[in-house]
């Protein structure tokens, strides 16, 4: 049975609009032959005649296109057959692909063709689909009446009470961007609201280019812990400090009493280090949070370019596109131009990472002096340049690398945080 013809049968047949295909998923890689050529005439037709022609006409125009035995089922019927067959294609290159390295020992290859199969795959799933108005307005509302019912931080939180209240936490499909000076101590917030989120109950997975997993590791520790990192580092801590740590990592979350199963993954930077391996990885496990530390550090191999403006701008789209459509929340940062501190003509990635966040936040030192200091206490500012809702706030928060934390301890400038009342229509009230 010939499932290429048996998707476009199903469009011309029922009327059904040619964007179905689209929609599932489907384009013409993902048809063989004569079908790759109705495909392409039955699209063309529809386009440029406003009608499907008659199926003896595309069985006339196209050699060896057969539609006659065909049952006319739903297109999503047809496009989960042509996904799997698909599938088995790429299996099936990638099997002879694999039989080769094997057989001339380059297990460099081998390992690089893995992971190009591997995300090939993975695309192979996604879809996406045009909504109505109506439709999307009942999502609306649907959302309210959830936050309604459960006042709050409705999305997942970044640990600090004010910023929370502004951006009602990280929601569904959120990019948010946090831009700031090399040494100001970005990797800093960016553990602390993934491990806050991990000490939630929610799944999270976090990677940073430039920092090694046991650096990832030892840093969150000293927070877990409220220890210098220094002291770990240089192995100066007590017998009893060490036998205290062991019982805490091994020890599982537990919120109102309630034992949590989620998890805390950290990719190692060097096999990761392309945009697209860390989205298929996503893709698989499905963390509820996406931490990427330095993404102005990430490659996209899948671009030909000698433009690195070119590529950290591939890198921002992807990110963003990921989180749309899988609806996990992203925290990413990236850092200002060495020569233009503070500009934001200076960021990695242009002026498109303002563009695309959802929420841009600048974290910035007090003082010029304060990049200098070795001072165990010190503080910066993080400004909000852009928000999902248009607020802003500027808010001063204290860096303690004696004991590793992070907090809040002024907000200097912003929107009011106040509760609007709620809204009674008068009408409606009169007709009930």
């Amino acid at each position: 049975m010939s499932i290429g013809f048996g998707i476009l049968k199903s469009v011309v047949t029922t009327g059904a609009p040619f964007s179905d295909i689209l929609e599932a998923g489907l384009d013409d890689t993902y048809f063989e032959g004569a079908e790759k050529e109705a495909y392409q005439f039955i699209k063309t037709f529809r386009y440029k005649h406003n009608k499907y022609p008659e199926i003896k006409t595309v069985e006339v125009e196209v050699a060896g296109s057969r539609f006659r035995d065909l049952p006319t089922e739903p297109v999503d019927y047809w496009a989960a057959l042509l996904r799997e067959r698909k599938q088995y294609w790429i299996l099936t290159k990638a099997d002879r692909e694999f039989s080769e390295c094997i057989k001339n020992n380059d297990v460099k290859t081998g390992i690089a063709k893995l992971k190009q199969y591997h995300e090939e795959i993975l695309l192979t799933d996604q879809a996406f689909s045009l909504k109505n108005l109506a439709d999307v307005q009942a999502e609306v509302l649907d959302n309210h009446d959830k936050v309604q019912c459960t006042p709050g931080i409705s999305g997942i939180p970044y640990g600090f009470k004010n910023l929370d209240q502004l951006t009602y936490g990280q929601q569904e499909g959120d990019f948010n961007v946090l831009i700031g000076q090399t040494g100001v101590c970005k990797s800093y917030f960016s553990l602390f609201t993934a491990l806050h989120g991990y000490s939630e109950g929610y799944n999270i997975i976090f990677i940073s280019p430039e920092m090694p997993e046991t650096q990832i590791a030892r840093r969150l520790l000293a927070m877990q812990m409220q220890w210098r990192d220094a002291d770990i580092r240089k192995g100066k801590l007590s017998y009893f400090a060490v036998k205290k740590a062991r019982q805490k990592i091994k020890e599982p979350i537990s919120i109102e009493g309630e034992l949590q199963d989620n998890y805390f993954k950290i990719l190692p930077s060097g096999l990761y280090s392309d945009v697209n391996a860390i989205t298929a990885v996503c893709s698989e496990y499905k963390p509820d949070l996406l931490v990427v530390d330095g993404f102005y550090l990430l490659k996209n191999r899948n671009i030909r370019s000698n433009s690195s403006w070119a590529e950290d701008e591939s890198v921002i789209f992807i990110l963003k596109n990921f989180a749309i459509k899988s609806k996990i929340p992203i925290l990413a940062s990236t850092q200002y131009n060495r020569q233009k501190p503070g500009k934001l003509e200076g960021a990695r990635g242009t002026q498109s990472v303002e563009q695309v966040a959802s929420n841009f936040f600048s974290l910035e030192f007090e003082s010029p002096e304060d990049r200098e200091t070795n001072k165990p206490i010190q503080s910066r500012i993080l400004k909000t340049k852009k928000s999902r809702e248009g607020d802003t706030m500027n808010i001063k928060f204290e860096l303690d690398f004696n004991k590793t934390t992070i907090k809040e301890i002024a907000v200097l400038s912003g929107s009011a945080m106040y509760e609007e009342p709620e809204y009674i229509d008068d009408e409606f009230m009169a007709e009930i």
